[in-house]
């Protein structure tokens, strides 16, 4: 068992280490340290000793580890003893994600056969001649689907350009097609095709159209009443010759006697009017006279309502389908002549009795006015036989354009499929896919014998049934398995699949399942292995944290009440390195519960020597074993270094990131996200120009570690007061929090 890392010198950031104060080494060893802080290149330093030569990128280094019994390995001892190593280096080497199938075997112990080999070759090659024969068969079935797709989606495009139609595919061409039931209908005629083509191009729909509705008047009552009113005449012995004579002279005089009345003088001339006078012009224009008059202005009134108009403008050509035009113009010309020929007969009657007012005292000669109320209501019933005709066709527009676009789809589907013979097409696919169906039936059976030969054959096989136990028992399930090809190589496989796109969290955990069944490859004895494990949980898979943890436990430690020691370590030595504070303390609770002597902690951290970057291990110190928490730790360490500053420059070297990896923590728990430091900072610290000043400290010292120049450190004064800014913000923002703080340190 190995009790003391004498020296480490020119390998990697282990210059020239030495661990003359270290704590000798115990049966369970737990190994703290950031990233970069030199974990990997201890695990490389183990791994060396593994592989009996030292890692290709430090050829000139070299180091001592002392040993309980007195004996010493060193870079050049040729007899080590037995020592597996997990690390990055074992996943590079094991593991190619990009080739799932390239894995290495694990070769348990088992035996073969001459006649289940020949009966493996014999499978083999049925399997071959299998598969070349279901290639061949899914070939031709993919060639003649996609001459079926490629002429659906030509026929489908044809379609949505030749009707206007947008986003018709080949999806809405099959649709037509499982309508033909296998068999096509027929092709439109030319004739029917170019009628259909008019109708579903067609937008120009008319708008409907009110029929035209009037009310004619009882013209024979109207032609009656005329009559009668042109024969009338005033018969009276004291009418005024003169006047009737004069028809212009009876009216002056007529409408002057309402302006006389109750004069004495003419308004005209001037001179008296006598008594007598005014008597004998009331008596010409008597009560008859005035009666006669109002009858007649009265039916002239009811003629002016008699007279009937049409808007024309609601019914012109270009509000008709074309089809109708002629009959339009031959309805709308009989419309007019009627509608003129009507008012014109009303129009005489008018005139008629306008004459007789003029000169109410002549009587006229009988006269015949003929009806025209008939022959106008025909003509306007021919018209709105147009317009109904027209309505109707509207009505039946969007029909007859959707029952147009329906039959050119169909016409074009069922040229596109004749053209590529399709229907013969589909009995060959159904052909195909049957005899398929049978060939993978026949190369299921094959491939199942093959992996029942090849695991009487392959001593891989049990290695791989061991290692899918492990799997199916640190993931809890068996979702993914490994299985042995032809060539002795582990396959991935996800259910029935190849295990394709895995996480990092599944990566981590089948590499470090594969390297614990490695341990007991070819009899290897795990009391008899010296065991190191580097950072079995990375950033990316803290998911895994418990699953890794109770494997580690489970595969490396047991407790027998029984048993001298009680605790005990199945392996004969443990090293685990972490970078993982929360893993630490897992770990770190379980061992340091065994007996003092068989547990130990150490630190790995960079520091400066002679202005150069280098690493160091000692010790774990208390602090770090004593907090579960790393955001308390954190708080405590920087707290600590406000309280007493130091010009150590290991603690110096880590204040910056330290600041950081506790502004986040605080950042996270306070607004419940993953916070980024710019996203919050100025909130924490309202004051700008202190705000600008925390940020650019941990931004640029919490980076240090990666940068590949000198080593920047802060000015003690700097540091102390920038973590007193983020002390006394924290504070006053969250006191109870704070104070919280304040005890638990």
């Amino acid at each position: 068992m190995f009790s003391k890392l004498h020296n480490i010198k020119d390998f990697g950031v282990f210059s020239n280490f030495s661990g003359r104060d270290l704590t000798d080494f115990r049966s369970f060893n737990l190994i703290y340290g950031w990233n970069y802080s030199g974990k990997t290149t201890l695990s490389r330093v183990f791994r060396s000793i593994e592989l009996g030569e030292l890692h290709t990128d430090f050829s000139t280094s070299s180091f001592r580890i002392d040993c309980d019994d007195g004996s010493q390995i060193t870079e050049a001892t040729t007899t080590p003893p037995i020592v597996r190593v997990f690390n990055e280096d074992f996943r590079n080497s094991n593991f190619q994600w990009n080739n799932e199938n390239n894995i290495e075997p694990i070769l348990l112990l088992g035996e073969t056969n001459i006649a289940n080999k020949e009966a493996f070759d014999k499978t083999q090659a049925d399997l071959a001649s299998t598969i070349t024969d279901l290639t061949k068969l899914l070939e031709e079935t993919e060639d003649i689907k996609s001459t079926i797709s490629k002429s659906e989606s030509k026929c489908g495009t044809l379609i949505s350009k030749e009707l206007g139609i947008p986003r018709f595919d080949k999806r809405h061409v099959q649709k037509i097609i499982s309508e033909f039931n296998r068999t096509y209908p027929d092709l439109l005629s030319d004739e029917a095709f170019k009628t259909y083509k008019s109708t579903a191009l067609s937008n120009d729909r008319k708008d409907n159209l009110q029929e035209i509705t009037v009310r004619t008047p009882a013209f024979l009552s109207l032609s009656t009443k005329t009559s009668t009113i042109l024969k009338k005449s005033v018969a009276s012995s004291k009418m005024i010759d003169h006047l009737i004579s004069n028809p212009r002279l009876s009216q002056w005089v007529e409408h002057g006697r309402e302006l006389h009345q109750d004069k004495d003088e003419c308004e005209f001339c001037g001179n008296p009017i006598s008594k007598n006078r005014i008597e004998e012009l009331n008596a010409h224009f008597s009560k008859e006279f005035e009666n006669l008059k109002t009858e007649t202005t009265e039916l002239i009134a009811e003629l002016e309502n008699a007279s009937i108009s049409i808007n024309g403008a609601l019914y012109v050509k270009a509000g008709f389908y074309n089809e109708l035009h002629d009959d339009w113009e031959a309805s709308s010309v009989a419309l007019n002549e009627a509608l003129s020929t009507y008012n014109a007969t009303v129009q005489s009657l008018k005139d008629a009795l306008i004459r007789k007012l003029e000169n109410p005292f002549e009587t006229a000669c009988p006269t015949s006015f003929e009806n025209k109320t008939e022959s106008l209501q025909v003509a306007i019933a021919q018209f709105n036989k147009i317009i109904e005709q027209n309505n109707q066709r509207s009505s039946a527009f969007q029909k007859s354009k959707d029952d147009a676009i329906e039959a050119l789809k169909r016409h074009y589907c069922v040229e596109a499929m004749r053209e590529i013979d399709r229907f013969n097409k589909d009995t060959r696919i159904f052909e195909l896919e049957d005899l398929t169906k049978k060939k993978k039936v026949e190369k299921k059976k094959l491939d199942d014998e093959i992996q029942r030969l090849q695991a009487l054959l392959s001593e891989a096989t049990k290695g791989a049934e061991t290692l899918n136990k492990t799997l199916e028992h640190f993931f809890g399930k068996n979702d993914i398995q490994i299985t042995v090809n032809a060539d002795d190589k582990y396959v991935l496989m996800r259910g029935t699949r190849q295990a394709k796109n895995l996480s990092e969290g599944e990566k981590t955990a089948i590499c470090f399942a594969y390297f614990i069944v490695k341990l007991l490859e070819n009899d290897n004895i795990l009391s008899d292995t010296i065991v190191y494990i580097d950072d079995p949980i990375s950033s990316l898979d803290a998911n895994h944290l418990m699953n890794v943890h109770a494997f580690i436990k489970d595969t490396f430690y047991k407790f027998d009440k029984d048993a001298t020691p009680k605790h005990q370590c199945l392996a004969k030595q443990l090293f685990i390195s972490t970078h993982n504070y929360d893993f630490f303390h897992l770990v770190w609770e379980w061992m340091s519960g065994t007996k003092r002597e068989q547990h130990g902690a150490y630190l790995i951290q960079r520091t400066d020597t002679e202005g150069l970057v280098c690493s160091n291990i000692c010790d774990c110190p208390d602090s770090i074993k004593k907090y579960r928490s790393e955001y308390l730790f954190l708080f405590v360490q920087l707290a600590n270094y406000i309280d007493s500053p130091s010009s150590d420059m290991q603690v110096i070297f880590n204040l910056g990131n330290m600041a950081r990896r506790f502004v986040e923590g605080y950042f996270s728990f306070k607004y419940l996200n993953h916070t980024k430091i710019d996203d919050h900072i100025n909130e924490l610290v309202p004051d700008t120009m202190k705000a600008e000043r925390v940020r650019k400290f941990m931004h640029f010292y919490s980076h240090s570690l990666k940068r590949e120049g000198g080593l920047k450190l802060p000015d003690m004064s700097e540091a102390k007061a920038v973590l007193e800014i983020i002390l006394e913000a924290i504070k006053v923002q969250d006191a109870i929090h704070y104070t919280a703080l304040e005890e638990a340190k």
